[in-house]
């Protein structure tokens, strides 16, 4: 959960002091203890953060379904980076209310999550 807090908090950063580099993305299913709703989640996260995505998997042993959420997070991170080189990086605007963030939003989209229960909604604000 910390690096779910501290991604969330310094994403307003991105672009602006330097380019955030938040923890890797796992992307496997197999040898982890994560579930595939948390590593939905984390992927998520980082993609909409718009900070450098790392992967710590082997990319050749990837099934059909991580890839595509590589894809997505590749995706998502693209859009927030440009968002961010307009001057608008992604925000987390519950980061002072609450004690364990739970949304993040750029542009247009808005991930909403529970990290303690590592489930996350994606969606479009409007």
């Amino acid at each position: 959960m910390n690096g779910w807090r501290n991604t969330l908090a310094r994403s307003f950063m991105h672009r602006s002091l330097w380019l955030n580099d938040p923890d890797c993305v796992m992307l496997r299913r197999s040898a982890t203890r994560m579930g595939a709703d948390a590593i939905a989640t984390w992927a998520r996260a980082v993609g909409v953060s718009g900070g450098m995505a790392l992967v710590s998997d082997d990319l050749a042993l990837l099934d059909d379904e991580a890839r595509a959420l590589l894809d997505e997070v590749i995706e998502l991170g693209r859009a927030s980076d440009a968002e961010a080189r307009a001057g608008a990086p992604a925000r987390c605007p519950d980061l002072i209310d609450a004690a364990l963030p739970t949304r993040l939003r750029v542009g247009a989209t808005e991930l909403v999550a529970d990290p303690a229960a590592a489930t996350s909604r994606l969606g479009s604000l409007g």
